[in-house]
């Protein structure tokens, strides 16, 4: 399946040997706050979202610009990885 995130959403398609399927999912990450993220994948992107929001001035064709955004969002995932992944917790405890 392909995915292209486009604001409040993202368009995705997919191909199988009968079908051509596209549709557009709202998920409103683009300004979705984390204590309202319900999953793993919207707390990451939440995280990540913010972590370059905090790096914004950076350039990313630059290699040291490049590598202090990583260790940023390197640091935010660490900072805040018991809160980010939650399910995978919540599911060793069943």
């Amino acid at each position: 399946m392909t995915m292209i995130r486009v604001g409040k959403g993202y368009s995705w398609e997919l191909e199988t040997a009968t079908q051509h399927l596209r549709g557009f999912t709202v998920d409103n990450l683009d300004t979705k706050k984390f204590e309202s993220a319900t999953t793993d994948f919207e707390r990451i992107f939440i995280t990540l979202r913010e972590a370059f929001k905090a790096n914004e001035s950076r350039c990313l064709d630059n290699e040291t610009d490049r590598l202090a955004v990583c260790q940023a969002v390197a640091e935010e995932i660490r900072k805040n990885r018991k809160t980010i992944f939650k399910e995978q917790t919540q599911n060793k405890k069943h």
